[in-house]
């Protein structure tokens, strides 16, 4: 009786593997064709006039960055109208009343905005 038990189920086992389907192909992978490398220009370039050498300049809080010399430079906050947080080439700096930030000076500091002057 036990060996008949495994004899059945030897059986049942190797005719389900039988059964079973087939390994399927490997997916086929796309063709990527080469194109030619073209030239790319940039999509957007701040402030397209040139502010580098204006006597004054002001600085709004979520205006986009003004050209300096020194890199682009746009105001990030103020804190207690005392003290201005700007970022200037990718780089944050606080900055008061008569620190410079490239070739200008800062004259005054509001709530949302920063007035900076040519240094002399």
């Amino acid at each position: 009786m036990k060996n008949l038990a495994y004899t059945i189920l030897l059986l049942m086992s190797l005719g389900l593997s039988a059964c079973s389907p087939a390994p399927s192909p490997p997916p086929e992978t796309p063709v990527v064709e080469e194109r030619p490398a073209q030239q790319r220009s940039a999509l957007y370039v701040y402030q397209a006039h040139d502010q580098t050498n204006s006597p004054s300049l002001t600085l709004y809080m979520g205006a986009e960055p003004v050209a300096l010399a020194s890199g682009y430079v746009r105001l990030a906050g103020v804190i207690a109208g005392k003290v201005a947080l700007v970022e200037i080439g990718g780089r944050g700096a606080q900055v008061g009343v008569g620190d410079s930030v490239g070739d200008y000076s800062v004259q005054s500091i509001e709530e949302s905005e920063v007035k900076l002057c040519l240094k002399k």
